[in-house]
């Protein structure tokens, strides 16, 4: 090749690259448009949310719901393991049947016999054999009434805890 060929060939390269410059420049600034990505906080969506409000509203109805049947209960004194457990089972049912209330209305008032009795020998002075074994039996109830409503207390906390958790699951099922 002549040197001449590729002096006019590098002199039509370099024009080109000095026309064509600008226009490569600019084109290098544009970029091909990209998806937008957004970023939900769908904790702060459920927590805004009307179904969190009735969520929790549930939760609370619930709690005092089983807040009142524990205070029933625990104002009966004079109750066995058994007897609070048939009351707590008679109080909690969804449809309470007529054997329900009866169970319910019956545990109610033997309680109420055995803290009459109860008032009763223990201002009594002079008791005799099967008052005082009574006295006992009765004193017995109080005695043990401690340790079961503190295990229907936690119970009772339990299923609180198990019907929150069942409503946040329910109505947050992206949270997990």
């Amino acid at each position: 090749m002549s040197k001449r060929l590729i002096v006019n060939s590098l002199v039509l390269s370099t024009a080109i690259f000095i026309g064509a410059g600008p226009y490569v420049v600019r084109a290098a600034g544009f970029h091909a448009d990209t998806p937008t990505i957004a970023n939900v906080d769908l904790q702060r969506v459920y927590m805004e949310s009307d179904a969190h409000s009735k969520a929790e509203e549930r939760i609370r109805d619930f709690g005092i719901k089983l807040g009142q049947r524990f205070d029933t209960i625990q104002k009966l004194q004079f109750l066995g393991a058994e007897e609070i457990s048939d009351l707590s089972v008679s109080l909690n049912v969804d449809k309470q049947t007529e054997a329900d209330t009866k169970k319910i209305a019956d545990i109610t008032k033997l309680s109420s016999t055995r803290t009459a009795d109860f008032q009763n020998l223990s201002t009594k002075l002079n008791l005799t054999d099967a008052e005082k074994k009574h006295l006992n039996e009765l004193s017995g109830y109080q005695q043990s009434r401690g340790q079961v409503i503190d295990r229907l207390s936690k119970l009772y906390q339990a299923a609180v805890d198990q019907e929150e958790a069942k409503q946040n699951l329910h109505h947050a099922p992206l949270l997990r």
